[in-house]
């Protein structure tokens, strides 16, 4: 898990057994390599709408620690991870720490809370802005992941067919 990751929603490509199968025909590093390509490019199609959706702190707010305007949607971006030697792909798209890390309070609030020495310091209503983004481009990602994988697989195979040819000519 990513260092601050809160809002945090699962999509795997299923129902792809054609594609799963002739990756795992290509070599390791061309198979790592082409899944690296097809996960970063699907998953830069959610960050544009979700830097618009996410909301603007206002101007002249009362809290002496309140970070500038625009700090949460600026920290929006992907951080791309692999595990299990490359075979699983993951890329978290969402709202980067330090300056990101209350994007999951703005998503679903918070309840009325109190400090210790008893003040009031309220709630916060809910305004759901990732969830949305999330559910409206979730299908386009899944459309441009298997284009990226069909695309990335002839490619491999291409150029793993020019090496074995290359290697039997010299």
């Amino acid at each position: 898990m990513v260092r601050g990751a809160r809002n945090v929603m699962r999509m795997e490509l299923r129902g792809a057994d054609e594609l799963s199968n002739a990756l795992l025909e290509l070599p390791r590093g061309l198979r790592n390599s082409t899944l690296r390509k097809a996960v970063n490019k699907a998953a830069r199609i959610m960050v544009p709408p979700l830097r618009r959706a996410t909301p603007r702190s206002k101007k002249g707010t009362k809290s002496p620690k309140a970070t500038p305007p625009g700090t949460l949607r600026k920290s929006t971006g992907i951080i791309l991870r692999k595990y299990r030697g490359g075979m699983i792909q993951a890329a978290y798209i969402g709202h980067r720490w330090p300056k990101g890390a209350a994007a999951h309070l703005r998503e679903r609030g918070t309840k009325a809370r109190k400090t210790k020495r008893g003040a009031n310091r309220g709630a916060v209503a809910p305004k759901p802005f990732f969830k949305p983004v999330y559910d409206s481009s979730k299908h386009r990602v899944q459309r441009t992941m298997r284009e990226q994988l069909t695309k990335g697989i002839a490619e491999a195979r291409e150029k793993a067919a020019r090496k074995a040819l290359k290697k039997a000519v010299g």
